[in-house]
């Protein structure tokens, strides 16, 4: 800069170094420290530091704080407005885990034990959390119904394995055995206890015993049932 008077007298030359910022857009402010030279010795471009949420040359840009994917694959990212940036210091959200999760401090999504809590998994008896999920099962001689455990009736669906007789409780049942016959250790089998001499006159197919007025008569095992002939099974 210099300055020419009236009589054509020049003043000396001054120097003034010249820094050129951009506006920022209202998102920033200038500053000189960061400024960078050009090829005129004396004219600098200067950056803009932007206020948290904003980026670019001029603080135009409202920060993606989805980009880079910080959420967890499960759940949804929801970039937060430059305000709300402000405002949260957060610059997105996580939301949304499928169900059976629950989302965590640091945005991952954390599967929930249902087990844990009989409020909400309602199991009758067994439960076993899954990744996401859970699922219900039931204690020996019971059968699985959804949630529910309901009482398997061993004797009437012929699973129990008894020889003669058979008695169900609820989950678990008895062998039972005919009157003059004992069970064995097994649980399952029955042999007669002595030999009762009135059944020689009968010919029974499976079993025989004593009534309790001496009279022989011949019975089946679980599983049969007595033929009209008294005597065999069928």
């Amino acid at each position: 800069l210099y300055a020419i008077d009236s009589l054509n007298g020049v003043s000396r030359v001054l120097y003034e170094q010249v820094y050129q910022c951009y506006n920022c857009s209202n998102h920033g402010n200038c500053n000189n420290s960061l400024a960078t030279s050009t090829s005129i010795s004396s004219f600098f471009i200067v950056s803009c530091i932007c206020d948290l949420g904003w980026t670019g040359d001029s603080c135009e840009i409202d920060i993606d704080g989805c980009a880079g994917s910080p959420c967890d694959p499960l759940s949804n990212c929801t970039d937060n407005p430059a305000a709300e940036h402000q405002s949260t210091g957060r610059a997105f959200k996580c939301e949304n885990c499928p169900q059976g999760y629950q989302i965590t401090e640091t945005f991952k999504c954390l599967d929930i034990d249902e087990c844990s809590n009989s409020s909400v998994n309602g199991c009758d008896q067994i439960c076993t959390n899954t990744e996401g999920s859970y699922s219900c099962s039931c204690h020996q001689g019971y059968r699985s119904a959804g949630t529910l455990c309901l009482d398997i009736d061993e004797c009437t669906e012929g699973t129990s394995h008894c020889q003669q007789g058979c008695v169900n409780a609820v989950g678990y049942y008895n062998c039972s055995c005919v009157d003059g016959y004992s069970l064995q250790p097994d649980g399952l089998s029955c042999v007669v206890q002595s030999p009762q001499q009135s059944c020689n006159s009968l010919n029974c197919s499976q079993g025989c015993s004593v009534n309790s007025t001496g009279s022989p008569y011949c019975f089946c095992n679980q599983g049969y049932s007595l033929l009209p002939d008294g005597e065999n099974c069928t």
